[in-house]
């Protein structure tokens, strides 16, 4: 649907700016998440080297058809359309962003299932002057989705952004985006996957999670051991952010963890953390760039992993991984009483080293990212730092947060028991609950 003016009201809610666009929202029923704007400038960064790329294989393949070796690809763009669906797009900031900072795009469509949202939508492209790129749709994500199956109508681009769990839309997300194309997915249940609610996982899922501190680390098969990063398109992602920091609230953040990606080793899915490892013998935790040393001088390589800080990812054997704690407890011993209180970490340190252990520090263990002090691993910038509530939901014809609809829960609970608790009763309830309390009385003494 194409909009011809603008109805936004003088008086809005509140006016949120993200990189070249600005939303305005007239109600809170409509779900923004600022926690997400990395998210959002790291889709931006990819998309923009995405694009580039797609449209080049894209011109070299068609040029290859024709044999027409005098054809120019970079004045040919426009020949090669990319389409972009962002599937539940709540305020329509990611297709507006999109649309004004992402370049070669022809169309954007931005869906949501709720009609509120959708009429923000349309006001904010209209406020942004985008409407010749964004297109609004007001339908069920997978069924939009599955109406594109078709190998002529497929997306180029797909953005899934949920709140909570993406898996009920990864099937009408691979059945409806091009060969070549891509998946932009993110999950934000974290907490399901972690073990705080196991039925849940298993109904979004199909597994059943633990509730474990290694719960990142956890396996149920089958795993993909095989790189997870294209090391070529992360460096063309980073320099693409180095050369425009301007474009991105995040940049310091973005050429922190993409450092760290390129930095990562790509034949070690798994990684170990530092003070969990130590922890579970009682030991004194070792300083990183020692442990780091240690596995460069067995003859291994090491690395971090961009998602844990203390996070150790090597192809060393485990066997070398517990023979350097084990050196490093003979100068570093652990206390009599713990150990006696702990058979598995009393075992792992009796065991003899198999490995000629040097500890001493090298110059080359202190990686690029950490020695130029790049922004890595970032604190939360305020207090209670996260997405917040669900959007509000409709109840008949009201619309009612969930918040409101909790209030005093408990105590009404309290006071509805209460009320029974105290409801007048018959004479003949009465006696019949006289009776039973005096045969209980009986049978205990």
């Amino acid at each position: 649907m194409k909009m011809e003016e603008s109805t936004l009201e003088k008086k809005t809610l509140k006016s949120i700016k993200e990189g070249q666009a600005e939303i305005c929202l007239k109600t809170d029923k409509v779900f923004y998440n600022p926690v997400q704007e990395f998210n959002r400038d790291l889709s931006i960064a990819v998309l923009s080297v995405f694009t580039e790329e797609f449209i080049a294989e894209k011109l070299a393949l068609k040029q290859k058809k024709t044999q027409n070796v005098n054809s120019n690809i970079n004045n040919d763009n426009n020949q090669i359309p990319v389409t972009i669906l962002e599937a539940l797009s709540a305020t329509g900031l990611r297709s507006i962003r999109y649309a004004k900072e992402v370049p070669n795009v022809s169309k954007i469509i931005a869906n949501d299932l709720s009609q509120e949202a959708v009429n923000t939508i349309k006001e904010n492209i209209i406020h942004n002057n985008v409407q010749n790129i964004i297109d609004t749709s007001h339908d069920d994500a997978c069924m939009l989705m599955y109406k594109h199956k078709h190998p002529i109508e497929r997306f180029t681009v797909i953005d899934l952004d949920p709140y909570g769990c993406p898996s009920i839309f990864l099937d009408s997300a691979v059945q409806s985006v091009q060969d070549g194309g891509l998946l932009l997915v993110t999950a934000t249940d974290m907490a399901v996957l972690a073990g705080n609610s196991p039925e849940t996982c298993y109904s979004k899922y199909g597994a059943i999670s633990l509730k474990t501190k290694c719960c990142h680390e956890m396996l149920g098969g089958p795993i993909w051991s095989a790189p997870i990063h294209d090391e070529v398109f992360v460096s063309k992602v980073l320099t693409h952010v180095q050369e425009h920091p301007d474009l991105f609230g995040t940049a310091k953040r973005l050429d922190g963890v993409l450092s760290m990606v390129r930095e990562e080793l790509m034949d070690a899915p798994l990684y170990y953390i530092l003070d969990k490892m130590f922890g579970r013998v009682h030991c004194e935790t070792m300083p990183m760039l020692v442990m780091r040393s240690a596995i460069l001088n067995a003859g291994y390589k090491v690395s971090y992993s961009h998602a844990a800080k203390l996070s150790v990812k090597t192809a060393a054997p485990a066997h070398v991984i517990w023979d350097i704690v084990r050196t490093w407890e003979k100068t570093h011993p652990v206390k009599p009483a713990k150990l006696e209180a702990d058979p598995v970490a009393r075992h792992i340190l009796s065991r003899e080293t198999e490995t000629a252990i040097d500890l001493s520090e090298r110059a080359d263990a202190n990686p690029i990212s950490r020695r130029d002090g790049r922004l890595r691993f970032q604190f939360n910038p305020t207090p209670y730092w996260g997405p917040g509530s669900r959007a509000a939901i409709n109840v008949g014809d009201e619309k009612m947060s969930k918040a409101i609809r909790n209030q005093n829960k408990h105590k009404n609970k309290e006071r509805r028991q209460g009320k029974r608790e105290h409801s007048p009763r018959s004479d003949e309830e009465a006696r019949k609950i006289q009776a039973k309390t005096d045969e209980n009385v009986e049978i205990k003494n």
